[in-house]
């Protein structure tokens, strides 16, 4: 099996599971987040722009399926998902806190503007 045949049976498979997807929403007429307006022309033309995506498709897929297009070391349990994913927090947790001194900034404000009026700017002559 080459490997442009292998991809044609990639994108098939994921075609018809979209298909699926978009079925099973309409009929049963809950949003599933997935994209329920999209039409037969637009998940092709996304299936043509990019192989790679569609990972809420991917997941849908069993073990099988995962074979016969190629996949290796598969998990016969579950899917593992990369250290880095699991212990990743969402949000950066960052606490700043800032105490500004009243009289300190005044006196950094009185130096600056000091040091503005000393500064001799270019003449420039008419």
């Amino acid at each position: 099996c080459s490997t442009r045949e292998r991809r044609g049976e990639i994108r098939k498979h994921r075609h018809q599971l979209g298909e699926l997807l978009t079925q099973h929403s309409r009929d049963s007429g809950n949003d599933s987040g997935l994209g329920s307006d999209l039409t037969h022309g637009d998940l092709q033309h996304a299936d043509d722009n990019d192989d790679d995506d569609d990972d809420a498709i991917e997941l849908l897929e069993n073990a099988d399926d995962l074979r016969r297009e190629g996949v290796i070391n598969i998990p016969t349990t579950g899917y593992r998902l990369s250290r880095n994913l699991r212990h990743r927090e969402n949000e950066p947790r960052v606490k700043l806190n800032i105490n500004v001194n009243p009289e300190a900034f005044t006196s950094w404000q009185d130096a600056a503007a000091r040091r503005l009026d000393s500064l001799e700017t270019p003449r420039s002559s008419p």
